[in-house]
């Protein structure tokens, strides 16, 4: 899996030179609402040309997510606040992604004012 992985990253910073590997398996650790959150970010790349980061997450499922699964999901809700806070980014400056190897397939996530919408959810999970 590891080769199959590195031989796609290739492939897709050589198809998109207006990318960069900014980091993986980025340790994060932020205080939510006194609780904290950590974790690892699988990938994170910057997007030269548009001045955007990207957080992709590696999943090995057999089929690609639901529509509504990829509208505010709290995964990257999470991984984005990190990366704002981390980097001092707005969140305009961050876009998301699965990336599902065994499907050969990448899927957008988090459509516009997802961090916001994910913010509240958060914060009735934890109140």
């Amino acid at each position: 899996m590891k080769s199959y992985q590195q031989k796609q990253l290739k492939t897709l910073l050589k198809e998109n030179p207006n990318l960069v590997v900014f980091d993986m398996e980025k340790f994060f650790s932020i205080e939510f609402q006194g609780n904290i959150l950590s974790g690892y970010i699988d990938r994170i790349f910057y997007d030269k040309e548009n001045d955007v980061y990207i957080i992709e997450d590696i999943k090995t499922k057999g089929k690609p997510f639901k529509d509504d699964e990829l509208v505010t999901p709290l995964q990257f809700v999470i991984y984005a606040i990190a990366l704002c806070d981390n980097l001092d980014l707005s969140p305009d400056q961050i876009k998301c992604a699965y990336d599902l190897p065994f499907l050969d397939k990448k899927q957008a996530a988090g459509t516009p004012g997802f961090i916001k919408r994910g913010t509240k959810k958060l914060e009735q999970i934890f109140s």
